[in-house]
């Protein structure tokens, strides 16, 4: 179950950093047709996030688990991930914003 939590924590780090360089560098060079709302970079992103806030659903749950059931090592690696997460959903908000003001 460590390797595990440890596969999550990668898993949910670098779709996070997958998220903001697509913000960052393609969501701007994307075309929307005139007139619509959404483009197909909005639809991207959905699924992105979408992506996101499941493994961090399935990392707070594997969290819990480490936490109830798991020995000492296995308990620490839970504290780490569950803060892990909640400091990427915390930071979600404003490195969006930021990724999109580099261009």
């Amino acid at each position: 179950m460590l390797k595990f939590s440890n596969i999550l924590a990668w898993l949910v780090g670098g779709l996070f950093l997958l998220s903001l360089c697509f913000r960052a560098f393609v969501y701007p060079h994307m075309y929307i047709a005139p007139g619509d709302p959404y483009g197909i970079s909005d639809v991207i992103e959905l699924f992105l996030g979408l992506l996101f806030i499941t493994l961090i659903a399935v990392a707070g749950l594997t969290s819990l688990f480490l936490l109830v059931r798991g020995r000492v090592g296995e308990r620490k690696s839970g504290v780490f991930l569950i803060a892990f997460c909640v400091a990427l959903l915390v930071a979600m908000g404003p490195a969006r914003e930021l990724a999109l003001s580099v261009w």
